[in-house]
């Protein structure tokens, strides 16, 4: 659907605010903050965690036109950009 589907920035804002509150809410119990950042220290780094934020609010619409080259009908990828 989105490689032949041009998002608009109302769209995107709301995709925005939709993942930033699904972020929040997974954040109500200690239970869940410890195992977010028990998995980013695991791995090592949590700089990725600490600017999820920045990462979100940077999407524009022409950034989400040149990564839709990296999927495919079949095949779903999650993208993690250091």
């Amino acid at each position: 659907i989105l490689k032949n589907y041009k998002i608009t920035k109302k769209e995107l804002q709301k995709l925005k605010l939709n993942t930033k509150m699904d972020f929040i809410t997974s954040l109500e119990s200690s239970d869940s903050v410890a195992q977010l950042f028990g998995r980013y220290f695991a791995k090592g780094n949590i700089k990725p965690l600490l600017e999820y934020e920045e990462k979100i609010n940077s999407l524009t619409p022409q950034k989400v036109e040149e990564i839709k080259k990296y999927f495919e009908k079949s095949v779903m990828i999650t993208l993690i950009k250091k």
